[in-house]
């Protein structure tokens, strides 16, 4: 049976039809192009910009993969441990902006550890809300509007 055979037996048939709508919505997920990009600022590097990419869920699930979520997370050790998943995230992640040609090298985080922590802090807070690992101001605000 062809997809117009099952939308015109749609009219007759709730089981088609229901099979019908989820084929379309489906076909309709699959084709819209959902990864994100920022464009960053760094003030400390003097205004350099930085283009910064989502990950795909496959990626993301790599990087939880690496998290111990069973540690406190407050210790000094879990804390510094924290901020270089997210400079390698963001090694992984950023990119000359307009362009799809990555910045860093793999390697890179290393030195970058030793650049200023307000800069390093820019580059958690982007890569963490771009990718789901933090909330960004406005979901905090519709989550405090929700509780109140």
């Amino acid at each position: 049976m062809s997809e117009l055979d099952s939308v015109v037996m749609a009219d007759s048939n709730p089981i088609v039809d229901a099979q019908a709508a989820a084929n379309s919505l489906r076909a309709k997920i699959l084709g819209i192009q959902d990864s994100k990009t920022e464009l960053v600022v760094i003030p400390e590097w003097d205004n350099v910009e930085i283009e910064f990419h989502s990950l795909t869920g496959s990626e993301k699930s790599e990087w939880l993969a690496r998290i111990d979520f069973a540690a406190n997370a407050d210790t000094p050790s879990e804390k510094a441990k924290r901020l270089q998943l997210f400079v390698e995230l963001a090694v992984y992640t950023a990119y000359v902006p307009n362009s799809n040609v990555k910045l860093f090298e793999p390697n890179d985080s290393a030195w970058l550890l030793n650049k200023s922590a307000k800069a390093l802090s820019r580059l958690e807070d982007t890569v963490g809300v771009l990718n789901g690992f933090v909330k960004d101001s406005s979901e905090k605000s519709q989550e405090n509007a929700k509780n109140s």
